[in-house]
């Protein structure tokens, strides 16, 4: 006889947790989700400056519009770019990069002449990271001052012109210098100053440092990034007549890798490790001896330019400080010494300790000589210091401590007749909060996306200042962080004006004896 027991039910099939749908479906609204989040936080950098990681380029070309930071060159085409290495009214170093390795010449004659002259390129080498593409040089030397030239090359036969410069100035004419560093993030800001620069139509322009995030080393990707930086100097440099724009590039700390002596007494970077800029650029930087990138260019007897290296590739103290004191020259009307690193920030350290030694063994040499303004950037901010005079011995009347700053042989304070540091490099960069000027006794003026707690500087160290009431407030004219500075010199006069990236002149400050400023 058969049971009448229950019988078991069959097993259930297991359904699956994760399914080939669900899966496909879950990576499609992860990549929804990153996308909108990169959407959301490009327009935070956009708008307030968040730090801004190179992976999201493709988003912020995609909300901004903005071109592609890199360039290819094309089999036909040279970029062509100027500097000196010796005289700037009897000389003119030409460079070019192109797909060609052979020295081709390149002729040249006065604008109006019948007859050219040829001259052989003097160097040419492959770039550095790329196969296929060279550097090329060349300097025409017993040329005439103040003169229009017109050059081609044998490889590319469109005529370029270039001006060499004065060898004296008239009372009433007028020596123009622009002045940009932090170049190496943002496409649209660059081009839109660059083009900016080239309408203000200056004799020269000087690089403070920071033109591409290469770290010095030598790749494909970074290769690309340098043509596209060269291209855009040669598409907007060039000035009212027709006339290439000759331009005089500082170190900055993105052109080697690591930027600084990673620890306190470290060394810095050896030379050979800033490849890109010894592979690029020919300028009285690599005058003997030639494995440094500081030097100084002469112009007549009304500017010396010091091109100067704020701890890269070169310490600030020893040879560098020794070349200080044997070169700069107060017998030029003007002095205007330029370099990377701000040691008077608006955002970074005040006591890095080669920050202390720059102040110690450049700032006093350069108030001894006449220096009134000196031109630094690396902050990603505007700065306008109040002016700084230097003295062995305080002057009576002075108020706290907190309101000048004591080195080994001497003070540095306020005083109309001092030194005025202008900054902080905002030729394409994200822009920074800066410590607030109502706070910070060395600032008179500081651009960023917001203000932050201001510093004191006490018994050589730097403090947080008392809180103020505008800390933590978002500046309405943050869009004036994105500048270049236009300096003009006509006689003892130094004129420096601020230009925002809409090419508006937002802050103009006069010396003549003493310092006054317009906003």
């Amino acid at each position: 006889m058969e049971s009448k027991g229950k019988q078991k039910a069959a097993p259930r099939a297991k359904k699956k947790i994760l399914t080939t749908e669900r899966l496909i479906v879950g990576i499609v609204l992860l990549a929804a989700l990153g996308l909108v989040g990169s959407y959301v936080y490009t327009l935070g950098v956009i708008n307030y400056a968040w730090p801004y990681p190179e992976q999201l380029r493709f988003m912020y070309n995609l909300v901004t519009g903005a071109p592609s930071p890199h360039y290819s060159l094309e089999e036909d085409e040279t970029i062509v770019y100027l500097t000196w290495i010796d005289d700037p009214s009897q000389t003119m170093t030409v460079q070019w990069v192109s797909r060609d390795d052979t020295e081709d010449s390149l002729r040249y004659r006065e604008t109006g002449e019948e007859e050219w002259s040829a001259r052989q390129a003097e160097s040419v080498h492959e770039m550095v990271g790329a196969e296929g593409k060279y550097v090329h040089w060349i300097t025409l030397d017993d040329l005439d001052p103040d003169t229009q030239y017109e050059f081609e090359l044998e490889e590319d036969p469109q005529t370029h012109l270039f001006r060499t410069m004065p060898d004296e100035l008239d009372a009433e004419e007028e020596f123009k210098v622009a002045f940009a560093g932090d170049s190496r993030e943002f496409p649209y800001w660059f081009e839109e100053i660059t083009a900016n620069i080239g309408e203000y139509n200056p004799h020269l322009l000087v690089g403070k440092g920071d033109y591409v995030a290469c770290e010095g080393i030598p790749s494909s990707r970074n290769t690309a990034k340098w043509l596209y930086f060269l291209k855009t100097l040669e598409d907007s440099l060039v000035n009212e007549a027709g006339e290439i724009i000759p331009y005089v590039l500082a170190m900055g700390n993105h052109e080697v890798d690591p930027g600084y002596p990673p620890e306190e007494g470290d060394d810095p970077n050896e030379p050979e490790e800033a490849e890109y800029m010894h592979n690029l650029f020919k300028s009285p930087l690599n005058m003997p001896p030639e494995d440094v990138f500081y030097g100084s260019l002469e112009f007549g007897d009304y500017l010396q330019l010091l091109v100067m290296d704020s701890m890269h590739t070169a310490p600030v103290t020893g040879s560098q400080a020794q070349w200080l004191e044997e070169t700069i020259d107060d017998n030029y009307e003007h002095i205007i010494p330029v370099f990377h690193s701000a040691v008077f920030p608006t955002n970074k350290d005040f006591y890095d300790e080669w920050k202390e030694d720059i102040r110690q063994m450049w700032l006093p040499s350069f108030y001894e000589n006449g220096v009134r303004v000196v031109m630094e950037a690396c902050d990603h901010t505007y700065k306008q210091t109040i002016p700084l005079e230097f003295a062995s011995e305080l002057p009576a009347g002075l108020p706290d401590e907190e309101e000048y700053l004591q080195l080994p042989d001497g003070y540095l304070y306020e005083g109309k007749d001092g030194m005025v540091f202008f900054g902080d490099g905002g030729w394409g960069v994200g822009i920074r909060e800066v410590y607030n000027p109502a706070t910070t006794w060395y600032l008179e003026e500081a651009i960023g996306w917001r203000l932050t707690e201001g510093i004191e500087t006490r018994d050589g160290e730097q403090i947080t200042a008392p809180e103020h009431t505008d800390d933590g407030k978002r500046l309405e004219n943050v869009e004036d962080a994105r500048h270049f500075f236009g300096v003009e010199l006509q006689g003892e006069k130094v004129t420096v004006k601020s230009i925002n990236y809409e090419g508006e002149v937002f802050r103009e400050s006069i010396y003549e004896e003493q310092w006054q400023s317009e906003k």
